[in-house]
């Protein structure tokens, strides 16, 4: 029976969806996500500011699987892939950076060999069973409020993955974590946003 040409073209449709190379690649960041793994929550030091007060801010850590999580102490406004990093932005009422900062980046390349780094998991990195929390010390976003207005605080976590061959890097990390006892977040969290008001 020959096949018409609707039915050829359909067929090569059909083909290649379904065809492993028109699957989307994996990036070397772990898939985004605002639920799953951890819940970040910003704690600002109060709810209304005055002209020239500075903004701080705590960030609470959730464990929201039945599993127990381990990940060393977040960097904080600095990019070190190799512990995982937490970066927080104030947004002033124009829309704009509250405060323009250039961020430093460590290129670390974790604790080696993997004796030392079951050692250090156990000893040293924070472990969070099912429901339990973590709460960062307060930090200092930013020194001056010039500007009365709304102020929008954001906040992400990136998870350690290492600055050269992540995807090797994070399997390093997630047997270390298994011999130890607990896992490795994997996925890159985002904090519900927060605003804030500062008084004229």
């Amino acid at each position: 029976m020959k096949l018409g040409l609707l039915e050829i073209v359909l067929a090569l449709v059909v083909t290649s969806l379904y065809s492993p190379l028109a699957r989307p690649q994996s990036s070397a960041y772990p898939r985004h996500s605002r639920v799953g793994e951890l819940r970040l929550r910003i704690i600002p030091d109060k709810e209304t500011y005055s002209l020239n007060d500075n903004l701080s801010t705590t960030k609470e850590f959730t464990n929201l699987t039945r599993k127990t999580l381990c990940f060393p102490k977040p960097a904080e406004e600095v990019e070190e892939p190799a512990l995982g990093y937490l970066i927080t932005r104030i947004v002033g009422p124009d829309g704009a950076p509250e405060e323009e900062r250039l961020l430093e980046h460590y290129s670390g390349g974790g604790t080696w060999p993997q004796d030392n780094l079951v050692k250090e998991i156990r000893e040293q990195w924070i472990w969070l069973a099912p429901n339990a929390t973590y709460l960062t010390v307060p930090r200092v976003n930013v020194t001056k409020l010039e500007t009365p207005g709304q102020r929008r605080v954001e906040a992400t976590y990136r998870p350690p993955e290492g600055s050269y061959q992540p995807a090797k890097f994070r399997g390093y990390l997630n047997t270390a974590a298994r011999i130890a006892g607990c896992t490795v977040p994997q996925k890159v969290v985002s904090a519900k946003q927060v605003v804030v008001d500062v008084l004229p």
